[in-house]
């Protein structure tokens, strides 16, 4: 055909007039085209969908049922009631934990608090934890790996049973999983706009938990082990540096910029606030955490306690698993290997050999790690074992990795996570979780007592409230775990060394009066109540125990002077109460 012959067909084609009927079938088409691209992506993502689905049920499902809340919870409570008012400007500004307190602030969390309120947007953020370690172990491995590692997330008890309370390190280690995902995007395809979206994210990894601090270089190892050019150990590092400079400089001097303004304004702030009051200003870090362990007794009880969190957290089968996935990479997938295990010792190496009494729920900031670490290794031999054996008989072999996760999870997994919703308190746990979450500072017992005085008569003069006199050490928050209706007015002393006067005091305003007592063991005797030194008689009337032998709680009657009373069980005559039931 000659080009004047091929311009003229064109021209016909352009000006030829289209019919009524032509059009609407080329929308038609798209529009199909359209519907069918949207439910294949819908269809792709479904299972995704319910396995979120299932991971927040088993975080949020009788979340504030059976398990008591711990001291930490009360105190971030407190602190998120206040913290958007501003009323408080310590609480308000201090740079420690303070994101957990602005976030579930958001809830409007009233005083007489439904545990759900406060436990039900952590369980949520967790989802974003969740949604993060797919995405990542996606571009790393595989899609099967990606659904295998959150259904392995969903039932990781070092996870979720952190996870199902007001705590700030599962938010943390949410936010983790997601800043190293995006510096993974970035290392792929690096923007000044997303360094400045990176920056927000560390600024809020940080503000979440502050021992986050030494994962801000893990968007230089992922860009300089997964960018455009990664570094090769066998060439000219210097300059390799040099190249990987000139790509990924402006990314990263945008993210730094955001956190060093972002934290310079906030550290300026909590510095001025602590120049100008001194007696105010609270610390970054509590002491018992950081400092050099004043023995190796302390260094041999942080391993004890890592051995424990793998023994009862992850189990031996999931604790063999782990080791040899890292194994596995480092024999085939190094890279991989060195910035998920250089980012877990990151975090883990400070907690282990300077905090004092380090908890598992510090170590789970990168607990997603592990996982990705497990089931990347599992997936990685496994595609080793396909390619080894072939087409034989003995291909199915292949499989056995995987298997291994699945038989984790339901033998191990599952059951924890059912018994964590139902039966908590028969969980095995390592020994400081159990001694804090169970024997120490919780609400078990509390609960108990505030229910058994509420169905009993008042007996204060002036009132028909039950007037309760709390010598306990978590006295202040015990309306958190009595409904708001609950017709007990709670009496705390303000400091221990005062609770004989302030006892004295509520005799004297509304004669007689309930009274809670905690038993400390030896040698603590800071909230031991002498008789010679109450203007009263105690009557005891139900003893309640914490769970695993923990810190015993006295329901008392105390009555002004030496009224006779009958039928209540009085306690032996001795100096001092509480005495041992």
């Amino acid at each position: 055909m000659s080009e004047i012959a091929k311009h003229s067909t064109a021209a016909e084609a352009v000006t030829a007039p289209t019919t009524d009927r032509t059009i609407p079938q080329s929308v038609a088409q798209k529009q199909d085209l359209a519907v069918g691209a949207g439910i294949q992506v819908f269809t792709h993502l479904l299972p995704m969908i319910g396995l979120l689905w299932g991971f927040f049920l088993l975080r949020a499902h009788m979340i504030d049922v059976h398990m008591a809340y711990f001291i930490d919870e009360l105190n971030h409570v407190s602190r998120a009631q206040v913290v958007w008012s501003f009323s408080d400007i310590q609480i308000s500004t201090t740079p420690s934990k303070f994101l957990l307190y602005y976030y579930i602030g958001l809830f409007d969390l009233p005083n007489y608090l439904p545990g759900w309120l406060a436990r039900t947007p952590v369980a949520l953020f967790a989802m974003v934890g969740a949604a993060s370690t797919y995405t990542f172990t996606r571009m790393w491995f595989s899609r099967a790996a990606a659904l295998t590692a959150v259904i392995v997330l969903a039932v990781f008890p070092f996870m979720i049973f952190h996870e199902r309370m007001a705590l700030t390190d599962p938010l943390t280690a949410s936010i983790v999983m997601m800043s190293l995902w995006y510096s993974l995007v970035l290392g792929r395809h690096p923007s000044k706009r997303g360094g400045l979206i990176l920056g927000l994210m560390l600024s809020f990894m940080i503000a979440a938990k502050i021992l986050s601090v030494p994962l801000l270089a893990m968007p230089v190892a992922v860009m300089a082990l997964f960018g455009k050019k990664p570094l090769r150990l066998n060439q000219n590092l210097r300059q390799q540096a040099i190249e990987l400079w000139k790509i990924y400089g402006p990314t990263l001097l945008n993210a730094a910029l955001v956190v060093s303004v972002i934290w310079g304004i906030i550290m300026g702030f909590y510095f001025i606030h602590g120049l100008l009051y001194p007696e105010e200003s609270r610390p970054l870090v509590d002491d018992y955490l950081y400092g050099l362990p004043d023995s190796d007794t302390v260094l041999d009880g942080n391993m004890t306690h890592v051995e424990e969190a793998f023994r009862y957290l992850w189990g031996p089968l999931l604790t063999a698993i782990s080791f040899v996935g890292i194994l596995v990479l480092v024999w085939k997938r190094w890279r991989e290997a060195a910035l998920l295990v250089g980012c877990i010792l990151a975090v883990w190496l400070p907690l282990i050999f300077v905090a004092q009494r380090p908890n598992s729920r510090y170590l789970s900031v990168v607990g997603h790690l592990w996982v990705i670490l497990a089931v990347g290794g599992m997936f990685i031999l496994k595609d080793e074992l396909s390619r080894l054996l072939k087409p034989t008989p003995l291909k199915f072999v292949q499989w056995t990795p995987v298997v291994l996760l699945g038989v984790w999870v339901v033998t191990f997994g599952t059951p924890f996570s059912y018994q964590n919703i139902y039966e908590p308190t028969a969980l095995k746990l390592p020994e400081r979780e159990t001694h804090g979450y169970f024997r120490n500072f919780t609400g078990f017992a509390l609960r108990d007592a505030l229910e058994l005085v509420e169905t009993l008569p008042p007996i204060s003069e002036g009132t028909n409230q039950r007037v309760v006199v709390g010598i306990i050490r978590s006295c202040p928050f015990l309306h958190y775990h009595m409904a708001e209706d609950a017709p007990i007015k709670i009496i705390c002393p303000p400091e221990r060394e005062v609770r004989h006067e302030v006892l004295n005091a509520a005799l004297e305003q509304y004669g007689a009066v309930y009274m809670f007592n905690e038993q400390l063991p030896p040698p603590r005797t800071d909230l031991v109540l002498h008789r010679e030194r109450i203007a009263g008689r105690a009557q005891w009337l139900a003893t309640y125990h914490r769970p695993h032998g923990g810190i015993i709680v006295d329901v008392y009657i105390v009555y002004p002077g030496q009224i006779p009373v009958s039928g209540v069980r009085t306690t032996p005559d001795d100096d001092e109460i509480p005495l041992v039931k």
